[in-house]
């Protein structure tokens, strides 16, 4: 491989040093040096007359000129200093910098001369074939470029109409809220008799639920926009905007439901009684949903293993953080004097139209038929998948206990959350880490061939 001859010994003649480039300008009056020597230099340097254009060499003019990639000789006119081989300016003071080649006054080409080069003979056909490969490799490039474009903005505007219905659930629930709570007869002077019922009260503590569940999804929404990765500083003033207007909203609205929380705990009006009351409401709404997801996310690790055959240690996990979290839910159902037997046959209709409909785990449409013959590195992505959606779904999970939960209470539950949180954590981790090494190892192993095919000139 002639280019990557003249790479490599660029950068063990000269490298980062500007003293050895210049020994290396001297050097060249004297002789050639071996590593701008092509493979046929030998045999062609005999030759009497261009390669190309058949004119004869003279001592003095039409003098030969050797190509440093084919090694060909030919005349001055078929052969011309048109190679550059350079360090980026960027790089210079890198401990291990990479040598560039490139064809001047071609796109693609540095456009100023770098400190650290050299600029070498190349022939007219050398020419034609690297610039064609240098265009192409640039054109792939603004390509690449383009399509980073068109998915920032694609993701931009998913995320901003995601926020938007959050915005505006959040915008109409928070009214329903206050309403519920001055229902209670607050500005009235004393409570009033339809809701010191059971129903008010299941009313007030589902509104309450629904508003922490809003809030915790409106926090998870705007994380998941610093995850977006921008390339210009427009984009970045926009991702900036966009995360700072959200915040704002976030600021005023979860101040203003703090404090009808406030109101509601803090006014002589509202008895200890109701306030208890209201809260095993939501223990027992918060621990419903809790269960729910856990056995979802067991139910559907545990098919994807089975399809797949992968090691079912995802799906034992959630197991035994739903065995802990079942005890506590019947604790809460027992407290709000419902029938486990009930609550249990309801909690499995839901689940069952979950598991029809509504799949926390979504696969690539490429992955979905358990009949496909998966190898081992796409059983490793399938794991990622499951690892990283259970990581998502499970810190939401933990974010909407520790909103609404009293802090007594469920504390089992909340501890076998943390430990299968910080479990699927550390499992994602050493996933991404895998899976980066093996692309890697594949981007070096298709980089080889593509460089042994693309630079071969024999």
């Amino acid at each position: 491989m002639e280019v990557r001859r003249l790479k490599e010994g660029f950068k063990e003649s000269v490298g980062n040093s500007e003293v050895r480039r210049t020994f290396l300008e001297l050097r060249k009056m004297v002789g050639t040096p071996d590593w701008q020597r092509a493979t046929y230099w030998e045999y062609t340097s005999l030759s009497t007359m261009c390669c190309y254009c058949n004119k004869e060499f003279g001592l003095l003019q039409n003098r030969r000129h050797p190509c440093t990639v084919c090694g060909f000789m030919a005349c001055g006119d078929c052969c011309s200093k048109d190679l550059i081989v350079y360090i980026p300016n960027e790089e210079k003071g890198s401990k291990d910098p990479e040598p560039r080649i490139a064809v001047i006054k071609i796109v693609g080409c540095p456009e100023r001369e770098p400190d650290m080069c050299v600029y070498l003979r190349i022939c007219s056909q050398c020419h034609l074939y690297l610039e064609e490969k240098q265009v192409q490799k640039m054109q792939q490039t603004l390509t690449d470029q383009l399509q980073k474009t068109e998915l920032f903005w694609t993701k931009i505007v998913e995320a901003a109409k995601k926020l938007s219905r959050i915005r505006a659930k959040i915008s109409a629930h928070l009214p329903k809220y206050q309403e519920h709570i001055n229902t209670m007869g607050i500005d009235s002077g004393a409570p009033r008799a339809s809701l010191q019922g059971e129903n008010g009260i299941q009313v007030l503590a589902r509104a309450q639920c629904d508003m922490s569940d809003l809030f915790v999804t409106f926090v998870l929404a705007v994380e998941s926009i610093r995850g977006i990765k921008p390339s210009t500083t427009q984009q970045t003033t926009v991702l900036k905007n966009l995360v700072r207007g959200n915040y704002n909203f976030y600021q005023e609205t979860v101040f203003l439901f703090r404090e009808l929380r406030k109101t509601l705990e803090d006014t002589t009006l509202t008895s200890a009684d109701i306030l208890e009351t209201i809260q095993k409401f939501v223990d027992r709404n918060a621990m419903r949903a809790v269960y729910v997801f856990l056995k979802q996310l067991a139910l559907e690790s545990l098919m994807l293993c089975d399809n797949f055959t992968l090691n079912n240690t995802v799906p034992v996990q959630f197991a035994e953080a739903e065995e802990v979290v079942c005890q506590d839910l019947k604790q809460c159902i027992k407290d709000c004097k419902d029938d486990w037997a009930e609550s249990e046959e309801d909690i499995n209709n839901v689940l069952k139209d979950q598991i029809q409909n509504h799949r926390v785990i979504k696969l690539p449409k490429t992955r979905r038929s358990s009949q496909q013959q998966v190898t081992s590195n796409q059983k490793a992505e399938i794991e990622h998948v499951i690892l990283h959606r259970s990581e998502e779904i499970v810190r939401k999970i933990m974010l909407q206990m520790a909103d609404k939960c009293s802090e007594s209470r469920c504390s089992a539950s909340k501890e076998a959350l943390a430990s299968l949180y910080n479990w699927i954590y550390r499992e994602l981790r050493k996933s991404q880490v895998t899976n980066h090494n093996r692309e890697e190892q594949n981007n070096r192993n298709s980089g080889t061939a593509g460089r042994s095919e693309e630079w071969e000139f024999i």
